[in-house]
């Protein structure tokens, strides 16, 4: 920290070095004028620092920064904690989370042909299982599931809420309090036929916005549409008996539940955020009421 303040003062000085020593010019005619930019020099430089400093403007939005705790952070009942997690982990690794799980896990893990597509879920859910034994307090092994109508996971008692989603190489996990949740993450694919599968799934509405887009823009406006749905259903808890039609999210930038035909209630009682988990990854977080995010990254 005391480097990039002095820093900081370097750069905004920059232009009273160069008059003082490298024209050796007298500095005190032109002191009013130096004076008079010296603010907007400092504002300028400075923002072009820290950008070079992260490699995106500051400050950045909070969905972006995924933070490693030293220590279990504390949820509160107006926070949403975010985890992202990798898939890729050592044969090591994957036994001793294979350990955590349930003779259920297990065999379900046993039915995946491929070894690959095994370790990788065996660590979404043995990550899961640590995640949620560590904000109880309990063993992981302990933990109790239950699944609803619809095959959402609950925990079998209790009001800590969770929701986990994978793609790829990375999971994502939401956790809260006494509040519904739903989070969705995609690694984009570009063999995905997104204008047939818009056509079947999507509201005339998303359609429409799809449609405008140019083409270099509307395979990353389908996944955002994609992940936000897949979010707001999952949170629901009723899977795509709802509707996939019945309601209408945003293509763009800025998460939002648009339209419901349930109503203006509907739309006011939840919030959702896109998230940036990592470089090629689309995701989004839908939850009820309104609440804080944190975002935060397992290295275990």
């Amino acid at each position: 920290m005391k480097y990039k303040v002095c820093s900081l003062f370097k750069l905004a000085f920059d232009p009273l070095h160069y008059v003082c020593w490298e024209r050796r010019e007298n500095i005190l005619p032109l002191a009013p004028y130096l004076l008079a930019i010296y603010p907007a020099v400092l504002l300028y430089k400075s923002a072009r620092w820290l950008t070079r400093e992260t490699g995106r403007p500051y400050p950045c939005n909070m969905s972006a920064v995924w933070e490693k705790p030293c220590t279990p952070p504390v949820l509160n009942l107006d926070g949403v904690h975010v985890w992202r997690a990798q898939l890729i982990a050592s044969a090591t690794e994957v036994d001793v989370l294979s350990g955590c799980l349930s003779l259920d896990e297990r065999e379900r893990a046993d039915r995946f042909a491929h070894a690959k597509h095994r370790a990788r879920f065996v660590v979404a859910r043995g990550v899961l299982r640590q995640l949620l034994g560590r904000y109880l307090g309990l063993d992981p092994a302990e933990l109790g599931f239950d699944y609803g109508e619809h095959g959402k996971p609950a925990l079998s008692s209790g009001e800590l809420q969770f929701n986990m989603s994978h793609s790829h190489e990375m999971a994502l996990y939401a956790i809260a309090l006494d509040r519904q949740i739903g989070v969705d993450i995609e690694w984009p694919r570009t063999t995905v036929a997104y204008d047939q599968i818009a056509a079947r799934f999507f509201s005339m509405r998303e359609q429409a916005a799809l449609a405008e887009r140019p083409e270099i823009e509307r395979r990353a406006a389908f996944y955002n549409i994609w992940t936000r749905k897949e979010a707001y259903l999952k949170a629901r808890g009723d899977g795509i008996s709802a509707g996939l039609d019945t309601f209408c999210v945003s293509s763009d930038a800025e998460a939002r539940l648009l339209h419901s035909d349930a109503g203006a209630t509907e739309l006011a009682r939840w919030n959702m955020t896109a998230l940036t988990p990592a470089p090629g990854y689309v995701a989004a977080l839908c939850a009820v009421g309104d609440w804080r995010l944190n975002c935060y990254a397992w290295s275990d």
